[in-house]
């Protein structure tokens, strides 16, 4: 049986046959000079899958040709369905915004798109088929659409890794295949601004330039790239500047020793300071120019410290609500008068929902929640308050050394559920960086999607079969069951990353802090890790690294089973198992020893220094296929400060 994803809304597959031949043509009946691209596309697919290069010309299709053409010239429709909550219906013989109808019979093969964005999804569907099926195409009739307009992904690329530019490349290539539409970077200080440069002086920056060429490089597969910008709350590096920390709302910021957790907070412009505005317009304006999308999302997440410092004084006069919607409606009426629509995060607003009304009225509402168990709250007030508004999931990759994939399934299927529940006009999936960004970003390719299919059709497609056809598809596994191994991986977690950082954090602060134990406790029971004797602790990391040690074998046995092309890819989760393994066995080794030095021997513990040391050689250069060096020393320093501390006990 063929699998395809996202999961056409309406496919019939026949017994014929259409055998694929090098003397055929892939012929651009209509369109413009985008359905070029997509010929090639196609053109290269037949040549990885039969090793035959079919000719692309421009003309009128004959018997045996492969046909691409379009009912209308007008774009990708990104921008208009992003104004209508649903495409319920299509004029007599026309296809559904952004649709496409496929049919293959013996006489040849006919893609039709409803704007060229239709005939790039069709284009994808048949690559998907031909990777599967060779030279010899099942008949079928396939008519699809999506139930979203936007569909989205949205990355981090601050608070670890900063991709180079051939990373991001491939993943809008990986975007394209499966049909999103819309790529978000999370930026806070990682773009080199020509007037910041002590913001990014110490590291390795996106440029302009590569801005600039990844935004022609999505729109030509039909990726919307939309600049988001922190611009209210999450401003750690700039706040932390000689220059810009006497804005932040809490004082002395630019004197705190670093902390993977303490960069989540307290890091808040005072919107009482009228210049905070200015750096924030300053910062949007610069960066708004470099890309040709109508969207702007100025952020505005999470400003936990708003009237606790500078601006107590505002807060207490005119109430918090009131400073955080002045602050934000001066930044989306300065995006709005650029010509563009806002877009910010939904998180502080949820709590006074019917305040969207101060808002310029085309601004959309960011709704997220992470949660596999998620429930719809957040969603249904802002519904009620008539926002227009995407809902936003999670990979679930922040904080792990492999991402946790049943989690990031359960609340996507979720989130995308209530969107069409409550109305949202569009899905943004969101992949974040916290406590170092530690795993790969092709590891978060999964939950990418998880995000794609589900946004794009809403019939819930059990978590097993989707695993076994991105194992087929993206991994090329004819077993279709390699996705259950890293699903299996991931779950070998004995303590959370995030807690492992904590204690490094905290037990160098321990001679001015006398509490620091009794601070690391309530971080692992607001994480969900009950404190356990030393013993236990020991003995659940070793059952854990048995299973790893285990899932390790069956995946090097598999290897050989994927295709060459894919084999690296798979192979890195080695790594990240590894990673997983000595995180378990050191976290036991130095954390649960701070009350027993008992259970490892010392032989044991200098061992497992070596392991961490010798380990991180090959992590640091398996980041850097992928990454600029970014934020790597940060890693580099948890890492070597634990073999330190076993060399230690």
């Amino acid at each position: 049986m063929v699998k395809v994803l996202p999961q056409p809304k309406r496919a019939v597959w026949g017994s014929e046959v259409f055998y694929l031949d090098y003397q055929q043509r892939i012929v651009l009946e209509s369109g413009g000079q985008e359905l070029f691209l997509y010929a090639r596309m196609l053109q290269q697919e037949i040549l990885e899958d039969t090793g035959m290069c079919l000719a692309v010309i421009r003309g009128t299709g004959r018997r045996g040709d492969l046909v691409l053409r379009t009912q209308a010239e007008d774009g990708f429709g990104v921008e208009r369905d992003t104004a209508d909550k649903e495409d319920t219906k299509a004029p007599e013989g026309k296809l559904r915004r952004q649709g496409y109808r496929l049919s293959v019979s013996p006489g040849g093969i006919l893609i039709e798109g409803a704007s060229r964005a239709g005939v790039m999804y069709g284009v994808q569907t048949l690559r998907q088929i031909i990777g599967q099926q060779g030279a010899a195409v099942s008949a079928c009739e396939v008519e699809d659409w999506p139930d979203y307009g936007a569909r989205g992904f949205y990355h981090d690329v601050t608070r670890g890794r900063v991709p180079t530019l051939e990373t991001l490349k491939r993943l809008a290539d990986c975007m394209c295949m499966y049909k999103l539409n819309q790529l978000q970077l999370y930026i806070e200080h990682t773009y080199l601004f020509r007037d910041f440069s002590e913001v990014w002086r110490d590291d390795t920056p996106l440029t302009a330039e590569e801005i600039m060429e990844l935004d022609g490089y999505c729109r030509e597969r039909g990726i919307d790239l939309v600049p988001s910008l922190a611009s209210f709350g999450h401003l750690y590096k700039v706040l932390r500047t000689d220059s810009y920390s006497p804005l932040c709302e809490m004082e002395n910021s630019k004197e705190e020793t670093f902390s993977f957790r303490g960069r989540m907070l307290h890091h808040t412009l005072n919107a009482a300071d009228p210049r905070s505005m200015e750096l924030s317009k300053s910062m949007i304006e610069e960066y708004m120019a470099l890309f040709s999308s109508q969207y702007f999302n100025v952020c505005a997440d999470e400003t936990f410290d708003l009237g606790k410092g500078r601006c107590r004084a505002m807060v207490e006069e005119k109430g918090l609500e009131q400073v955080y919607m002045g602050y934000v409606g001066e930044l989306c009426r300065f995006v709005a008068d650029h010509g563009k629509i806002p877009m910010f995060w939904g998180d502080i607003i949820c709590g006074f929902p019917e305040m969207i009304k101060d808002l310029p009225p085309q601004t959309i509402c960011l709704t997220w929640g992470y949660a596999p168990n998620q429930s719809d709250e957040a969603v249904r007030k802002m519904a009620d308050a008539h926002a227009t508004q995407y809902v936003c999931s999670g990979v679930n990759g922040w904080n792990h050394w492999i991402p946790r994939y049943q989690d990031a399934y359960e609340n996507i299927v979720r989130m995308c559920r209530y969107g069409r529940e409550y109305g949202a006009v569009g899905v943004l999936n969101t992949d974040w960086g916290d406590f170092g960004q530690i795993n790969c970003q092709d590891f978060s390719v999964p939950g990418l999607i998880y995000g794609a299919a589900l946004s794009w059709n809403g019939a819930e497609m059990p978590r097993q079969e989707m695993n076994a056809r991105i194992s087929l598809l993206e991994y090329r596994d004819p077993s279709q069951t390699v996705m259950e191994l890293f699903q299996a991986l991931s779950e070998q977690e004995a303590v959370p990353w995030r807690l492992v950082c904590d204690f490094k954090e905290l037990a160098q602060t321990k001679a001015d802090a006398k509490d620091w134990e009794e601070r690391f406790w309530q971080y692992a029971k607001a994480d969900g890790v009950l404190p356990m004797d030393p013993q236990r602790w020991m003995q659940r990391a070793e059952d854990k690294n048995r299973q790893i040690e285990q899932l390790k074998a069956r995946l090097k046995e598999h290897l050989s089973v994927l295709d060459t092309a894919f084999r690296r890819r798979a192979s890195r989760f080695l790594v990240a198992a590894d990673a997983m393994k000595l995180t378990n066995r050191a976290a036991a080794m130095v954390i649960g020893g701070m009350d027993l030095n008992g259970g490892y021997s010392l032989e044991q513990r200098r061992q497992t220094a070596s392991d961490l040391e010798n380990w991180l050689y090959y992590y640091k250069e398996m980041w850097r296929e992928t990454s600029k060096e970014s934020e790597l020393y940060r890693i580099q320093d948890l890492i070597l400060w634990y073999a330190d501390e076993l060399r230690r006990i």
